[in-house]
Protein backbone atom coordinates (compact mmCIF):
# COMPACT_ATOMS: atom_id res chain seq x y z
CA UNK A 1 0.00 0.00 0.00
CA UNK A 2 1.39 3.35 -1.01
CA UNK A 3 1.51 6.20 1.58
CA UNK A 4 -0.49 9.31 0.83
CA UNK A 5 1.92 12.14 0.08
CA UNK A 6 0.30 15.48 0.93
CA UNK A 7 1.93 18.83 0.45
CA UNK A 8 2.67 21.17 3.35
CA UNK A 9 -0.35 23.39 2.63
CA UNK A 10 -2.70 20.41 2.59
CA UNK A 11 -1.33 19.11 5.91
CA UNK A 12 -1.75 22.55 7.51
CA UNK A 13 -5.30 22.80 6.17
CA UNK A 14 -6.25 19.39 7.51
CA UNK A 15 -4.70 20.22 10.89
CA UNK A 16 -6.66 23.50 11.04
CA UNK A 17 -9.91 21.70 10.25
CA UNK A 18 -9.18 19.10 12.93
CA UNK A 19 -8.49 21.80 15.54
CA UNK A 20 -11.68 23.66 14.58
CA UNK A 21 -13.72 20.47 14.80
CA UNK A 22 -12.25 19.57 18.21
CA UNK A 23 -12.89 23.11 19.49
CA UNK A 24 -16.53 22.95 18.44
CA UNK A 25 -16.93 19.50 20.03
CA UNK A 26 -15.45 20.66 23.35
CA UNK A 27 -17.51 23.88 23.38
CA UNK A 28 -20.76 21.91 23.13
CA UNK A 29 -20.37 20.72 26.73
CA UNK A 30 -19.84 24.21 28.19
CA UNK A 31 -22.70 25.82 30.12
CA UNK A 32 -24.43 28.67 28.37
CA UNK A 33 -23.93 32.09 30.02
CA UNK A 34 -26.93 33.51 31.83
CA UNK A 35 -28.87 35.97 29.69
CA UNK A 36 -28.50 39.62 30.62
CA UNK A 37 -31.92 41.18 31.29
CA UNK A 38 -32.97 43.86 28.83
CA UNK A 39 -31.71 47.24 29.93
CA UNK A 40 -29.20 45.82 32.40
CA UNK A 41 -25.63 46.79 31.66
CA UNK A 42 -23.28 45.02 34.07
CA UNK A 43 -20.34 47.27 33.18
CA UNK A 44 -22.36 50.42 33.84
CA UNK A 45 -23.63 48.95 37.13
CA UNK A 46 -20.09 48.19 38.29
CA UNK A 47 -18.76 51.59 37.22
CA UNK A 48 -21.61 53.21 39.14
CA UNK A 49 -20.87 51.19 42.29
CA UNK A 50 -17.16 51.95 42.12
CA UNK A 51 -17.89 55.64 41.54
CA UNK A 52 -20.14 55.60 44.64
CA UNK A 53 -17.22 54.19 46.62
CA UNK A 54 -15.20 57.32 45.81
CA UNK A 55 -17.13 59.35 48.40
CA UNK A 56 -15.65 57.09 51.12
CA UNK A 57 -12.08 57.25 49.81
CA UNK A 58 -9.45 59.99 49.80
CA UNK A 59 -9.26 62.14 46.67
CA UNK A 60 -5.75 60.85 45.90
CA UNK A 61 -3.36 58.21 47.07
CA UNK A 62 -3.14 54.44 47.21
CA UNK A 63 -6.03 52.15 48.11
CA UNK A 64 -5.89 48.36 48.33
CA UNK A 65 -8.09 46.13 46.19
CA UNK A 66 -9.30 42.59 46.90
CA UNK A 67 -11.89 40.46 45.13
CA UNK A 68 -13.50 37.04 45.32
CA UNK A 69 -12.15 35.95 41.93
CA UNK A 70 -9.08 36.41 39.78
CA UNK A 71 -11.11 38.14 37.06
CA UNK A 72 -9.32 41.44 36.36
CA UNK A 73 -12.27 43.14 34.64
CA UNK A 74 -13.74 44.60 37.88
CA UNK A 75 -10.25 45.72 38.95
CA UNK A 76 -9.73 47.65 35.71
CA UNK A 77 -13.24 49.15 35.92
CA UNK A 78 -12.53 50.26 39.50
CA UNK A 79 -9.23 51.83 38.37
CA UNK A 80 -11.14 53.71 35.68
CA UNK A 81 -13.94 54.89 37.98
CA UNK A 82 -11.64 56.06 40.77
CA UNK A 83 -8.96 58.02 38.90
CA UNK A 84 -6.71 59.62 40.29
CA UNK A 85 -6.73 57.07 43.14
CA UNK A 86 -4.23 54.28 42.54
CA UNK A 87 -5.51 50.79 43.32
CA UNK A 88 -2.95 48.31 44.58
CA UNK A 89 -3.98 44.66 44.56
CA UNK A 90 -3.86 43.32 48.11
CA UNK A 91 -4.92 44.39 51.60
CA UNK A 92 -1.74 46.12 52.74
CA UNK A 93 -3.07 49.70 52.37
CA UNK A 94 -4.95 51.50 55.15
CA UNK A 95 -8.15 51.51 53.06
CA UNK A 96 -9.18 48.55 50.93
CA UNK A 97 -11.79 48.42 48.17
CA UNK A 98 -13.38 44.96 48.08
CA UNK A 99 -15.45 43.38 45.32
CA UNK A 100 -17.33 40.32 46.57
CA UNK A 101 -20.58 40.16 44.56
CA UNK A 102 -21.65 36.63 45.46
CA UNK A 103 -19.53 35.50 48.40
CA UNK A 104 -18.48 36.84 51.74
CA UNK A 105 -14.86 37.29 52.74
CA UNK A 106 -13.16 34.44 54.51
CA UNK A 107 -12.85 34.69 58.29
CA UNK A 108 -9.10 35.45 58.31
CA UNK A 109 -9.59 38.41 56.01
CA UNK A 110 -12.60 39.66 57.99
CA UNK A 111 -10.51 39.67 61.17
CA UNK A 112 -7.93 42.00 59.62
CA UNK A 113 -10.40 44.47 58.06
CA UNK A 114 -13.34 46.46 59.44
CA UNK A 115 -16.21 47.62 57.26
CA UNK A 116 -16.34 51.33 56.46
CA UNK A 117 -19.11 51.33 53.83
CA UNK A 118 -21.16 49.01 51.64
CA UNK A 119 -22.04 50.83 48.42
CA UNK A 120 -23.92 47.94 46.80
CA UNK A 121 -23.32 45.53 43.90
CA UNK A 122 -20.78 43.67 46.05
CA UNK A 123 -18.54 46.74 46.43
CA UNK A 124 -17.39 47.55 49.98
CA UNK A 125 -14.72 49.71 51.57
CA UNK A 126 -12.72 48.38 54.51
CA UNK A 127 -10.15 49.87 56.86
CA UNK A 128 -7.25 47.77 58.05
CA UNK A 129 -7.59 46.97 61.75
CA UNK A 130 -4.76 48.19 63.95
CA UNK A 131 -3.09 45.13 65.47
Amino acid sequence: MKALNLGHAARVGIAALLVAWLSMRSAQGLPKPAPVPAGADPVANLLSAFAAAASHLPERGHVGYIAESDDLTPYFLAQHALVPIILTRGKEQELVLAYFPSASMDADLARTLELVADVGNGVRIYRRRIQ
